[in-house]
C-alpha cells in the first residue's frame, strides 16, 4: 500500500492517541509486582546494582534471561531502578512494537481501509495498553516477534536478512525459551510462500546457527554456574509437571504438593532439593534454587502424558481456553494489582459491565482469530507438500504464528496473558475473516 499525506496523518494522530494512553494507563493506574513478576523486578534490580543474574544471592535460571536483562540494563541506562522506569520502558517497546506492526500491515495489504482498520484495533486494544504496568516478558516479546515477522515481509539483501532474523529469534528465545523451535515457523513460512527450497533451507540454517550464538553465552553461564547443560531455562520440566497431572481439574498451575506422587518420586525430588508437601513459600524457593529438579519433573510428566493421552488431550484444550478464552480478568488482575479499588477509574475497569464489554471483545477476537486459522490450515497443509501451491504471508504468518501458540499453550500452560505477542495477528485475522464473511453474504443475495 502507497502512503498518501492523508493516510500519514490519520496514523500518526491514532500512533500518538495509542502512546498517550499508555503514559496515562502507567501514570495513572497503581500496579504492585507479584508472582513472576516480582522476581523480573529484583533480577533487573540486581542487574542494575552489579550483582548479575541473581534472586536472593543465588545465581538463577528459572526463566528466561532476556527481559530482567534488558530491563537492568535499562534502569543502568536512566540511573535508578524505580519502577515507574520499568513501566517506561515497556511503554517504549509497546509504542515501538506499533510502528513495525503498521510496517507489517502496509507490506502485506493494500486496502487502505484494512489497514486502517487493524491498525486501530491494535493500537487500543486494552491488553496492549494495560500490560505497560506490568514488569513482565509481554512487550518484549511482542516487540522482538513483531521485527522478525517485518523481516521476513521485507525485500532486501537476504544474508544480512536471515542473520538479523535468526539473532533475533536468539533474543527472543532468551525472553521465551519455547522460541528455541521458532526457526521451524519462519522457514516453513518462507516455504510455503516462494517454493524454493533451497533459500527456505538457508534461512533455517542461518537463524538456527545465528539463534545459537546468541544463546550459547548464556548456556555457558548456565554450565559453569549449575554444571549442567541448560540452554536457556530450567522450568521447563516443571511447568510441564504441574499441568499434567491427575490432580489437575483446570489446566492451571497448581503446587507440586497437591500432585499425588508415588514414594519413589518424593525420594527423587529429596534427593534434587526439593521436600515434598513443603509449604508453598519454600516449595517455590527449593523450584526456583534446584536445576536438577528439571530432569526429574520433566520425566514424570512424559510418563504421566503417555499413560493418559485422553486426560492430556482434555487438559490441552483447557489450557488452550485458559489462553484465549479466559476474557480479560487478567487485566484486572495483574496491570492493576493492589489498586485502589475506591479509585473511579479503578472502579471503572473493575465493575461487572466493563468487564462484561471487555471479555466479550477479547473471546470474539480470538474466536475469530482461531476459526481463520481453521478455514486456512488446509491451503497450508496442502502447499507444505506440494512444490506449486503457493501460500501469501497475509495468510500463512498469522495462520501458522497462531497455530504455534495454540500448540505451546495445549502442552504446556494455559494464562490468557500467554496470547499477548499474537495479538495483532488475532486482530489481522479476525478483520479479514469479517470480510470473507462479507464476500459470503454479498454473493448470497446478488
Amino acid at each position: 500500500m502507497k502512503i498518501s499525506f492523508k493516510d500519514k496523518v490519520y496514523l500518526s494522530v491514532i500512533f500518538l492517541a495509542g502512546v498517550l494512553l499508555r503514559i496515562l494507563w502507567i501514570l495513572k493506574v497503581p500496579c504492585k509486582p507479584v508472582s513472576d513478576f516480582q522476581t523480573y523486578q529484583q533480577i533487573a534490580t540486581n542487574i542494575f546494582m552489579n550483582k548479575g543474574h541473581t534472586y536472593l544471592g543465588h545465581p538463577v535460571a528459572f526463566q528466561g534471561m532476556g527481559y530482567p536483562t534488558a530491563l537492568g540494563c535499562f534502569y543502568r541506562l536512566v540511573g535508578t531502578n524505580d519502577i515507574f522506569y520499568g513501566k517506561l520502558f515497556n511503554v517504549i517497546l509497546s509504542s515501538l512494537t506499533l510502528v513495525f506492526v503498521l510496517a507489517i500491515l502496509v507490506k502485506l495489504i493494500n486496502k487502505r481501509r484494512t489497514v486502517y482498520s487493524i491498525f486501530t484495533i491494535t493500537v487500543f486494544l486494552p491488553n496492549y495498553i494495560a500490560y505497560n504496568n506490568v514488569i513482565g516478558t509481554e512487550t518484549l516479546a511482542a516487540f522482538l516477534m513483531a521485527i522478525i515477522i517485518f523481516l521476513q515481509v521485507c525485500k532486501f539483501n537476504n544474508v544480512v536478512r536471515y542473520i538479523l532474523i535468526g539473532v533475533l529469534i536468539g533474543m527472543l528465545t532468551l525472553v521465551k525459551p519455547n522460541f528455541l523451535v521458532y526457526p521451524v515457523i519462519v522457514a516453513v513460512i518462507e516455504w510455503i510462500k516462494n517454493k524454493n527450497f533451497k533459500e527456505a533451507l538457508i534461512l533455517f540454517v542461518c537463524s538456527v546457527v545465528f539463534m545459537i550464538i546468541v544463546v550459547a553465552p548464556w548456556t555457558y553461564r548456565n554450565y559453569k554456574q549449575f554444571d549442567s547443560l541448560i540452554p536457556v531455562s530450567y522450568n521447563g520440566g516443571y511447568v510441564l509437571f504441574i499441568n499434567n497431572n491427575s490432580n489437575n481439574m483446570n489446566g492451571a498451575w497448581m503446587p507440586i504438593g497437591k500432585v499425588q506422587v508415588s514414594e519413589k518420586v518424593k525420594r527423587d525430588m529429596l534427593e534434587c532439593g526439593l521436600e515434598y508437601g513443603s509449604p508453598l513459600e519454600i516449595e517455590a524457593k527449593q523450584v526456583l534454587f534446584n536445576p536438577k529438579l528439571e530432569s526429574v519433573l520433566r520425566s514424570e510428566a512424559k510418563k504421566w502424558i503417555i499413560a493418559h493421552p485422553g486426560r492430556f488431550f482434555t487438559l490441552g484444550l483447557t489450557r488452550i481456553h485458559n489462553t484465549f478464552f479466559n476474557g480479560s480478568g487478567d487485566i484486572q488482575e495483574w496491570t492493576m494489582y493492589n489498586a485502589d479499588d475506591s479509585l473511579a477509574f479503578i472502579k471503572f475497569m473493575k465493575a461487572f459491565h466493563t468487564r462484561v464489554v471487555l471479555d466479550f471483545f477479547i473471546k470474539l477476537l480470538s474466536a475469530m482469530g482461531i476459526i481463520y486459522m481453521f478455514i486456512n490450515i488446509k491451503k497450508i497443509m496442502s502447499s507444505f507438500f506440494s512444490r506449486k501451491k503457493e501460500v501469501d504471508y497475509r495468510i500463512s504468518i498469522p495462520v501458522i504464528n497462531i497455530a504455534f501458540f495454540l500448540l505451546i499453550s495445549f502442552v504446556f500452560e494455559g494464562q490468557p496473558r500467554y496470547n499477548y505477542p499474537v495479538l495483532f495477528l488475532l486482530v489481522l485475522s479476525a478483520v479479514d475473516l469479517s470480510s470473507i464473511i462479507k464476500e459470503k453474504i454479498l454473493q448470497k443475495h446478488c
